[in-house]
């Protein structure tokens, strides 16, 4: 799965990279969108209408806005593994969202192709699971997340160690 997200990764920097010199100094759309599968593909052209979600995106100075946080620093993406009926996943979204944190959010009792990849990738189906590029956390823990989050370049305000 590591190989995967590699692939994936190279990928979207891959578009940014040949986008910011075909045209450098024009902003080019982006288009973000995910399969019947569950895969997410980045392209210049538009999706096929078989496309489950489609974001469209501005392409400046090599990065794609929806892809920035407000600073312009590229943050990494965030996938949430969860279950219905889930205590821990229900204060991991409030978290998300009291931080003003998009996730792709992924229930594996309905996503059966990103559950098996869960078990290949974890070795366990436990949720919540949090993979912020390549780091993963299961359960809710606050204060590893924060680490996490703030590692991966977003603005997450930690408490004091201290207090």
């Amino acid at each position: 799965m590591k190989t995967t997200y590699r692939i994936y990764t190279f990928n979207v920097a891959l578009v940014i990279l040949v986008s910011s010199f075909t045209q450098p100094l024009a902003a080019e759309e982006l288009y973000k969108w995910v399969d019947e599968r569950g895969r997410v593909t980045y392209q210049s052209s538009p999706p096929p209408e078989s496309a489950v979600k489609v974001d469209k995106s501005i392409l400046s100075n090599g990065i794609a806005e929806d892809l920035a946080d407000e600073s312009g620093a590229e943050v990494l993406p965030i996938k949430f593994y969860t279950k219905p009926e889930c205590p821990i996943c229900d204060d991991a979204r409030i978290y998300f969202e009291e931080n003003g944190i998009a996730t792709s959010e992924v229930d594996i009792t309905e996503n059966t192709v990103e559950a098996e990849r869960m078990e290949k990738q974890f070795g366990h189906n436990n949720v919540p699971t949090v993979l912020v590029g390549s780091k993963s956390i299961t359960g809710f823990q606050k204060n590893m997340l924060d680490k996490i989050l703030k590692n991966a370049g977003y603005d997450i305000q930690m408490e004091d160690e201290n207090q």
